[in-house]
């Protein structure tokens, strides 16, 4: 199920393309919460290996959401508009190394002592 997958916030009539570009991008949901959308969130093999659902990573690579930091809280209802804001693509921040970003399958295969 869709819940197993621990998103926060479950968005419908987007496709994964649309919401990735939000990235670089102020949220803006309901009337007054809004959001700041840092990176497209990447599954991990953890979620793959709890699910017991091989090809995960692979097959949720391009629609696992985004990762957002809250600006402004607000109550957030079934409905509400979702509206992609002013774009600041300097204020994007994320701990995670660039080689997280790439597709397990297109991922270089490293030597096991590296």
């Amino acid at each position: 199920s869709i819940s197993a997958t621990r998103r926060n916030l479950i968005v419908e009539n987007i496709t994964p393309k649309e919401l990735n570009a939000f990235v670089g991008c102020e949220i803006h949901i309901g009337p007054t919460a809004l959001l700041f959308a840092h990176r497209r969130t990447v599954p991990c093999m953890a979620l793959e290996r709890r699910l017991r659902s091989p090809n995960l990573m692979e097959n949720m690579w391009d629609c696992a959401g985004i990762s957002c930091e809250i600006l402004e809280s607000g109550v957030v209802k079934v409905g509400d508009q979702v509206c992609k804001g002013e774009q600041t693509p300097s204020r994007i921040r994320t701990p995670m190394a660039p080689h997280m970003f790439v597709r397990p399958s297109l991922r270089e295969k490293f030597p096991a002592e590296r």
